[in-house]
């Protein structure tokens, strides 16, 4: 089931073919100093992804259950009927790029006037996805 697509790439919930590489990309155990071609070996960053270059159909693999408030800019284009897929593996929900800044911690935000609350914190002028409790 294709669950999007953008650039020449195609996301999937499943993989549709077997593809010439693979990379993984685990935001907790991951390092970007890692080649990123094992489950062992994942990157750590989107940010790696997008200083990476792919060809067509290589698949680029998120962890599932993971968040990384990074943006992706796909960096290579896949051709027809041989795309750059990404997709997910592991078990639990599906990945999240929220392409936003962390400002959930309390420490982040100071009352300013009654129900008002304010941060210092640089936030940027596209905030992306702000979720509020």
């Amino acid at each position: 089931m294709v669950w999007g697509s953008c650039l020449g790439a195609t996301f999937t919930d499943t993989p549709t073919r077997a593809s010439s590489d693979t990379y993984y990309v685990d935001a907790i155990n991951g390092s970007d100093a890692n080649v990123g071609t094992s489950e062992a070996l994942a990157w750590k960053t989107i940010s790696k992804v997008n200083k990476s270059s792919f060809n067509p159909g290589e698949r680029i693999l998120l962890k599932r259950g993971l968040v990384w408030r990074e943006r992706l800019n796909i960096p290579s284009g896949g051709q027809a009927g041989n795309p750059i897929v990404f997709d997910a593996y592991g078990s639990g929900m599906k990945p999240k790029l929220l392409g936003s800044i962390d400002r959930s911690a309390t420490s982040d935000w100071t009352q300013d006037i009654g129900n008002i609350w304010k941060t210092t914190g640089k936030i940027g002028t596209d905030v992306g996805n702000l979720v509020f409790k």
